[in-house]
């Protein structure tokens, strides 16, 4: 995405206003792109603090905390994933749309780049 985002950037005439458009919405697809690859903190499980904490814990407990532990960390990764499938989608429609503006632009400009 960032790639196709620079190249329509780059080679994108500026011979209308309406390309003009389209060269913007590109790079607004190219900072989307950027932060939906951004990395990010995943949850993970400690388990050193989990041995020090319920070292002498009763079994079924601990076996209870770990599961709502793991519930816990699946639905923020989720969460978190979801976000970034959102964004990568926003920026495709964004470049998507862009290439139609440069496009019109271009033919309305009567055909030169």
């Amino acid at each position: 995405m960032l790639g196709f985002s620079g190249l329509i950037v780059a080679i994108g005439p500026a011979v209308s206003g309406v390309a003009t458009a389209g060269r913007i919405l590109a790079v607004a697809s190219a900072i989307l792109s950027l932060l939906t690859f951004m990395p990010r903190r995943y949850p993970v499980l400690n388990m050193r603090k989990l041995r020090d904490r319920y070292l002498v814990a009763d079994p079924e407990f601990t076996r209870l905390h770990v599961l709502d532990t793991y519930i816990e960390m699946e639905e923020r990764s989720s969460r978190l994933l979801q976000s970034k499938a959102f964004r990568l989608k926003l920026a495709v429609g964004l470049l998507a749309t862009a290439v139609l503006l440069i496009a019109s632009g271009i033919l309305w400009g009567g055909g030169q780049p």
